[in-house]
């Protein structure tokens, strides 16, 4: 199988991950800059709009949330446009659904939410993967900050107030865990691309040296992830 590039899925299991921190929500982490207003221009002037915080996510300014049903979301988003085991697509929203079984029951709950913006699949491997070729190519919010396709994680930190210490860092994602106070659970942010760490060796002979704080890498998926155990 091809080396598979990501944007927005979530792994149970992930070598050398880190740990992330548990931090209270804040709305809007953008910084008020010239850069930043172009994009939230942008953002504001979209046929669709989706915006993600700890506690709120709206779409058009309409809330959802994730642990929603199947049926719940189509009254907010409408229809999906494809399906495929646990994966449900809207396809010109730029946003992907999962339920943890591979059922038809649209009234199980959702546990994942995917939005991948630079991702390439194998041939033989685009039917089974094909949720992974759905990229949303303009902006949407991320406690808001735009983030799009052609973005660096090193512009994601310069063009808002987060810094590297607010992320766990592996060899292949940024993660950030948020407490929404309201109601005392976690929602987990990834930001996947490679290169967050350095490494010495080849293969499986790794080892981690240091984060790559010059890290140009574009962003390939983010996913969100709501973290059931209340704290």
């Amino acid at each position: 199988m091809k080396k598979l590039t990501y944007i927005l899925i979530i792994l149970l299991i992930i070598a050398c991950n880190g740990t992330s921190k548990t931090k209270e929500i804040v709305t809007n982490k953008a910084k008020n800059t010239p850069e930043v207003q172009k994009m939230l221009s942008a953002f504001n002037k979209q046929k669709h709009r989706l915006e993600f915080n700890a506690c709120e996510m709206l779409y058009n300014n309409k809330p959802f949330k994730l642990g929603m049903t199947i049926n719940e979301l189509v009254a907010i988003f409408g229809k999906y446009d494809d399906s495929h085991r646990m994966f449900y697509i809207w396809t010109d929203v730029g946003i992907i659904f999962s339920k943890v079984n591979e059922n038809s029951n649209l009234n199980e709950r959702t546990d994942y939410i995917y939005i991948y913006m630079n991702t390439e699949v194998s041939d033989e491997y685009k039917k089974s993967l094909r949720h992974m070729l759905v990229h949303k190519t303009d902006y949407f919010l991320i406690e808001g900050m735009p983030v799009n396709k052609d973005m660096m994680f090193k512009d994601f930190i310069d063009n808002s107030n987060y810094d590297l210490n607010d992320f766990a860092i592996s060899d292949r994602n940024y993660k950030n865990t948020l407490l929404c106070e309201k109601t005392n659970i976690n929602t987990v942010y990834t930001l996947n691309l490679p290169g967050g760490w350095n490494y010495n060796g080849a293969g499986h002979l790794r080892f981690k040296d240091k984060p790559n704080t010059n890290n140009t890498h574009v962003i390939e998926y983010i996913s969100l992830h709501i973290q059931e155990k209340k704290e």
